[in-house]
């Protein structure tokens, strides 16, 4: 079991999610070249405060009905791009897809990656539905801060992330690196914190003291 910190940090997450906002534009830019304006259906998890969704509505995409799902009931409270006929709940991703219909697509921004079980996951999803729009992290994320304490990524690598998406999906598979630089480590825990990743297998309090 993973402890998260995004109930802590709901309020400054979405000022503080610099890459995961990245990579949120990034998905929807993709969404729209991939599967047009029109997109049906559409489930998302990890959906949070509304980022993603906040991106597809920037690019003009329309759907036919929109459910999201997030762990957090704080960050759903923060869901602030609902335009009366988006459904959010909070439930655990394996349990919201074997809840709800088949959808036309299925997307998610920056969240698989907390998945109790990646793999299983995925073959949920790949059950669910024909479309898939999915960015998650890596073992990659924080290598350098890793590396510097000594201490190992609770996330899957590359590799195995690899094999569970060729096992159950037929796509385009992008891998991209975005590099953050602060002034200090008093910056460093700050955008931990705020962005809620802190409790998430990154930092315990040793390794925060530590790094002071």
């Amino acid at each position: 079991m993973r402890f998260f910190s995004f109930d802590r940090a709901y309020q400054t997450y979405s000022s503080s999610c610099i890459v995961q906002s990245l990579f949120a534009t990034k998905l929807a830019q993709q969404m729209r070249q991939k599967f047009g304006l029109k997109l049906g259906s559409v489930g998302e998890l990890g959906c949070g405060g509304g980022e993603l969704y906040k991106k597809m509505i920037e690019q003009d995409m329309v759907y036919q009905n929109y459910m999201g799902c997030d762990i957090s009931e704080k960050m759903l409270k923060c869901f602030e791009y609902n335009q009366g006929d988006a459904k959010v709940v909070c439930k655990d991703f394996d349990e919201f897809l074997m809840e709800t219909e088949r959808f036309d697509l299925i997307c998610s921004a920056s969240s698989l990656q907390w998945s109790k079980d990646l793999e299983k996951t995925l073959q949920n999803i790949s059950q669910k539905c024909q479309n898939i729009a999915l960015s998650f992290l890596t073992s990659s994320t924080f290598v350098s801060l890793h590396q510097f304490l000594g201490t190992h990524s609770p996330l899957c690598n590359v590799l195995e992330a690899t094999k569970y998406l060729e096992k159950y999906f037929v796509g385009e598979l992008v891998v991209s690196y975005v590099s953050l630089d602060f002034a200090n480590t008093l910056e460093i825990l700050n955008h931990l914190r705020k962005s809620g990743v802190l409790g998430g297998g990154v930092l315990g309090y040793k390794q925060s003291k530590r790094l002071l």
